[in-house]
């Protein structure tokens, strides 16, 4: 009888892992553009950058995916530098604009799932509604990667 308990309880742990498997399969990455925050001992929306150092963000992003359009491909700068752009709809590049005038000392972070991977900066430089990302010594930031972890949520364009 131990046994029977011991063996219907494995099997539902089992299944309630694969549905948890399948629902997380196939989907695209979380991706957001948060300001971040000053926290002292607790912070509900913690994040880390890719040197692992920690970051406090507000509870919801400021631009979301909808706000975005599509990445470019990854071309070389006039100093052979890795870049890509970031390419905002009509609507999100308005909404940019905005927040980078209403809030200018508020830090602006590029967020896929919990992982910051970029610090949106020089904002007045934001021209037809693209943002260059390049390489960034302050979050570690890898163009490669950071293309691979956005290319699966938005198209890749020319």
């Amino acid at each position: 009888m131990r046994t029977r308990y011991r063996y219907a309880i494995l099997i539902f742990i089992l299944a309630a892992f694969v549905m948890s498997a399948m629902n997380s399969f196939g989907q695209k990455p979380n991706v957001g553009i948060y300001f971040t925050i000053k926290y002292h001992k607790k912070c509900p929306n913690q994040v880390i950058d890719l040197n692992e150092k920690k970051f406090c963000l507000a509870d919801e992003p400021v631009l979301s995916l909808q706000d975005l359009s599509y990445i470019s491909t990854i071309k070389l700068d006039l100093a052979n530098r890795s870049y890509f752009s970031l390419v905002f709809t009509e609507e999100g590049a308005k909404k940019l604009k905005n927040l980078s005038v209403a809030f200018p000392n508020t830090e602006i972070v590029l967020v896929v799932d919990k992982l910051i991977v970029g610090f949106l900066t020089n904002l007045e430089t934001l021209r037809s509604n693209s943002l260059k990302m390049s390489a960034d010594q302050r979050s570690g930031q890898n163009v490669e990667f950071v293309h691979e972890k956005l290319k699966e949520a938005l198209p890749v364009k020319n």
